[in-house]
């Protein structure tokens, strides 16, 4: 109660005018970006945020993801300041749409795995399916 009280009356930028976040340098200290950009890199991974001045959906491919894409990415408004990332701010990107799905298919995934804390069901089954559906029929982007 407390906490919903304090967000309510301050925003981040005040509550946090420094933009402390611990997570930044256990990102840095904890996750091998360079691994990750490399061209060899078994893992296809995309994130997703929100550009908060056009509210559209940015997806980071391997070699965008650093600390600061996977901060935005998992940026409430609420609770945090925008993440700077060349010039433009970026919030979480489930506020477009979570998870986004083009990539999987404009990338030719063979297949998807999705995660969202506030999804229920089988939806996730369902965008799996679909997104198989489509390859199978051969979509390009």
């Amino acid at each position: 109660m407390l906490f919903d009280l304090v967000t309510r009356l301050f925003s981040p930028y005040e509550f946090n005018p420094f933009n402390y976040n611990p997570l930044r340098q256990v990102l840095i200290e904890t996750v091998d970006f360079d691994a990750l950009h490399s061209s060899r890199c078994p893992v296809k991974l995309f994130l997703s945020a929100t550009n908060v001045r056009t509210g559209r959906i940015k997806v980071f491919p391997n070699d965008e993801v650093g600390p600061d894409a996977v901060l935005a990415s998992a940026c409430l408004p609420l609770l945090f300041q925008a993440v700077e990332i060349g010039g433009e701010h970026y919030w979480d990107g489930g506020y477009m749409g979570n998870p986004p799905i083009f990539p999987l298919i404009c990338g030719f995934c063979p297949f998807a795995t999705a995660s969202s804390a506030g999804a229920a069901g089988g939806k996730h089954a369902d965008a799996v399916a679909f997104v198989n559906q489509l390859l199978d029929r051969g979509v390009r982007c």
